[in-house]
């Protein structure tokens, strides 16, 4: 096919998971244009993880792993623009 098997795998995700990253993010940040900006954040980390995906784990949890790692990291920047 025109595509290549990372940009397969990041749709097959997308498709799955879209709906949950959404809620996780929501739990994470109120502000909805916040929020958006974070499911934005967190599926490029996934497209920039993807490379190191390696199978020790469900793609499932790779990608949650992925998503909480980056609303952990949207809070701590948050909280250093607070100060």
């Amino acid at each position: 096919g025109w595509m290549t098997d990372r940009e397969q795998t990041l749709l097959r995700l997308l498709a799955e998971h879209d709906g949950a990253i959404r809620r996780l993010a929501a739990s994470y940040e109120r502000e909805p244009a916040r929020q958006q900006d974070l499911v934005q954040d967190i599926w490029l980390a996934l497209w920039e993880a993807l490379p190191r995906f390696r199978g020790d784990c469900s793609e499932r949890t790779f990608t949650f792993r992925i998503a909480h790692n980056c609303g952990v990291s949207h809070i701590q920047r948050w909280r250093r623009r607070q100060r």
